[in-house]
């Protein structure tokens, strides 16, 4: 699948841009995103995909791996953030002001 002409893709980034949505949405978003971006069918299961490939090798280099789902979480977060400073909601939401209390 060609990512970058992905109508689907295109329909669940377009979160990103919403002011109001939950951090809940944008962590399911987020992981949606990083599966379509490595094939797979979930984050574990791709993780032990990968790992199970890399057995059969002499060495494993464990940044070949994709991100746990807790660090997958949190770069979906700053992805967020970063589409909402871009686009400029972030002053009328107040993110701006101080982004550690909204997200932690």
């Amino acid at each position: 699948m060609n990512v970058l002409n992905s109508t689907e893709l295109k329909q669940v980034v377009n979160i990103f841009r919403d002011e109001s949505v939950s951090p809940d949405d944008i962590d399911e978003v987020g992981q949606k995103v990083l599966i379509v971006l490595v094939s797979g069918k979930n984050s574990k299961e791709l993780r032990f995909k990968i790992f199970q490939k890399s057995l059969v090798k002499n060495y494993f280099i464990l940044a070949s791996l994709p991100p746990i789902t807790a660090a997958a979480s949190e770069d979906s977060y700053r992805a967020y953030l970063q589409v909402q400073l871009w686009s400029e909601c972030a002053t009328s939401k107040g993110l701006l002001a101080n982004p550690l209390q909204s997200w932690g």
